[in-house]
């Protein structure tokens, strides 16, 4: 795999996947990977909840070439905690199993060509902590996802920082942008979601590892975009990263939620 498209956080956004797709159309990427988080948003109903992710799981089957990541939001579901903004109870038994049925192509971390990605990223303190001092990206993703496998190992998966409110090492589903900046695991390039963005955004360390996050699919509480919804396509061979597909503003990428009695409309954002 050379080119791999990296999509940011949906939060339940189905209807991005028409612009989505024109990004992959123009840049035929090899391999594309979501970054997490396709569950809970603003005010979003039940029913949409499930039959958002729903839709986003089928497509990225019909890509042939997707590989899907967990988010914070997606493992609060899985492991039954609860513990994330907007878990919605009542659907935790429906979700729990459509994410079951999609472990096949569902990870928590992945590598290719000297890049990690995550959905909030490895830190150092997490990793002395849980890990067995990987020595490369794919080690430290073969790693992650041996915690997938029983409960126990799933807790070490939602450890949250101080800047995320909690008091634990912060785990690579919660910890924010500023706590991997300060505390990234060194050696590794890494690419995260999690934390929301006005447009992709680069770190290059002292030693001159690249840190990126593409989390630009954020709405505020209105449903107004945040970021620009661009995304990132990197080049394992050259070792470079772009972002690709920002949004014009008259476009579909640039659109806001409605909720009426409980049902959710799209319309266009001019």
């Amino acid at each position: 795999m050379s080119r791999i498209l990296i999509i940011g956080d949906l939060h339940v956004k189905a209807f991005l996947l028409p612009f989505i797709e024109k990004t992959i159309k123009q840049k035929t990427p090899d391999q594309i990977i979501l970054m997490g988080d396709y569950l809970d948003d603003w005010g979003v109903s039940s029913t949409v909840n499930v039959e958002a992710t729903q839709k986003i799981f089928t497509w990225s089957r019909r890509q042939g070439n997707a590989t899907l990541l967990f988010g914070n939001h997606d493992m609060a579901y899985y492991s039954g905690s609860g513990n994330c903004s907007g878990n919605d109870y009542t659907i935790r038994g429906k979700v729990r199993k459509l994410l079951e049925d999609n472990l096949d192509i569902l990870r928590v971390a992945e590598s290719s060509g000297g890049w990690l990605l995550s959905h909030a990223g490895l830190c150092s303190l997490w990793t002395q902590q849980s890990l067995h001092e990987p020595a490369t990206p794919s080690k430290a993703a073969e790693q992650i996802n041996e915690l997938l496998k029983s409960p126990e190992s799933l807790e070490q998966l939602e450890t949250i920082g101080r800047r995320r409110g909690g008091w634990q090492k912060p785990g690579p589903l919660w910890a924010d942008w500023s706590e991997l900046a300060e505390d990234y695991y060194p050696g590794f390039n890494q690419i995260v979601g999690h934390s929301p963005k006005r447009t992709c955004k680069q770190i290059i360390t002292k030693a001159g590892e690249q840190l990126w996050c593409c989390d630009t699919f954020s709405t505020n509480s209105k449903g107004k975009p945040y970021g620009d919804q661009s995304m990132l396509l990197l080049d394992t061979c050259s070792g470079t990263v772009s972002a690709v597909g920002v949004a014009d503003r008259t476009g579909i990428g640039w659109s806001y939620q409605k909720y009426s009695s409980g049902i959710q409309h799209w319309e266009e954002y001019l």
